[in-house]
């Protein structure tokens, strides 16, 4: 098998494309495989496939290939252009590449799989490509991807916000809670009109609360303080945290009930967990109601605040009773997004970001074709 034969079959070329010749150069460590294509072969339009008449041919157009062991390989070939009475003048396709890029399919379709494993430096340094060259390959990836996705009924969403910058500069990400794929990032921050269900599970509710006792407390402690009264000094992750030893259940319930403020914020925000368990709407709604009262006649401020803000949002927090899903998925999404970004070091472009997101975490048909 001559090198032609043997590029010939690497590359899968069919008639009408052929090798007409391979040089190598030694000193660049570089193949050069020459392509072309017989002259009797019908032309065809890329946009409708209809047989259409040669217009002229381009000049040398070279695609990046996989490497022919330690040597860099290119495809070189001059691709005829055709002028369709429904699309004008266009270049014809090609087996190896998508139109308008710089490298062949399997090139391109390795990139991908390594930028999988991978930030864009590493595929940078593994494949000696330009940052531009490998943002480039994942820019398309994605395109792509988003082009084959299908249109698809969503029944539940979850969203979140993420920063890529230390200037408080952040994207909305917006992910379908049942696959468990990113379906879009918009920029910024701030509320959008979506026609879903929003839940609020007690995960959050109850961060809000735990954040109110623990402002209830210092407050208090500082009150203490000035008159030399320090029982509530080091207690702060007595009343954070679920899990106690019996002991120090035991000293948490002592205050709870000695009339400190402390006690009867976090009284009351255990009263709210049971809402959660409740499998009769009604009587989650009495449940809120009964609380909802307690609550804002503490006369405990962060407190009231909380109460008043899960009144405001109720509907939301009753939703979780309708599906019984969490933000569970959502959370954990956020942390692999924040795991890319680590892997990145930071983003400087907000595209940038919002391509990564979509190529590690949207579920997309990336490879070409």
């Amino acid at each position: 098998m001559d090198d032609r034969q043997l590029y010939q079959t690497l590359l899968g070329l069919t008639p009408p494309w052929f090798v007409d010749r391979v040089e190598i150069n030694s000193e660049e460590e570089q193949v050069l495989v020459y392509l072309g294509r017989e002259a009797s072969a019908p032309l065809c339009c890329p946009e409708c496939g209809q047989v259409c008449p040669g217009y002229d041919e381009s000049a040398e157009r070279r695609w990046r290939h996989l490497d022919t062991c330690q040597y860099q390989t290119h495809l070189v070939a001059s691709i005829p252009r055709v002028k369709c009475t429904e699309h004008g003048v266009r270049q014809i396709s090609v087996p190896w590449s998508e139109q308008r890029s710089r490298f062949t399919a399997l090139f391109e379709a390795t990139a991908i799989r390594l930028l999988q494993e991978m930030s864009l430096l590493g595929l940078t340094r593994v494949m000696k490509l330009s940052w531009e060259e490998a943002a480039g390959i994942q820019q398309r990836a994605v395109r792509r991807g988003l082009a084959r996705r299908e249109l698809k009924s969503i029944s539940h969403i979850g969203v979140d916000e993420t920063s890529f910058q230390k200037r408080h500069e952040y994207v909305t990400v917006v992910n379908d809670v049942r696959a468990g794929e990113v379906i879009w990032v918009g920029d910024h921050r701030g509320k959008s009109t979506l026609n879903a269900h929003i839940v609020f599970d007690r995960f959050h509710v109850v961060d809000h609360l735990n954040r109110a006792v623990d402002q209830v407390r210092r407050a208090e402690h500082s009150q203490l303080m000035s008159s030399g009264n320090d029982r509530l000094k080091g207690t702060r992750y007595l009343w954070l945290k679920k899990e106690l030893s019996l002991s120090k259940q035991w000293y948490r319930t002592a205050l709870a009930n000695s009339g400190l403020k402390v006690g009867r914020a976090w009284a009351i925000k255990e009263a709210i967990i049971d809402l959660w368990d409740h499998t009769n709407l009604e009587d989650a709604r009495q449940h809120f109601k009964r609380w909802y009262y307690w609550a804002t006649h503490s006369r405990l401020n962060p407190i009231i605040r909380v109460a008043k803000m899960m009144k405001k949002r109720l509907e939301g927090i009753l939703n979780y009773l309708r599906s019984r899903l969490t933000n569970a998925l959502t959370e954990s999404m956020n942390a692999k997004i924040q795991e890319i970004k680590l892997r990145a070091k930071g983003y400087r472009n907000r595209e940038n970001f919002r391509m990564a997101i979509l190529f590690h975490c949207g579920g997309l048909d990336m490879d070409p074709r």
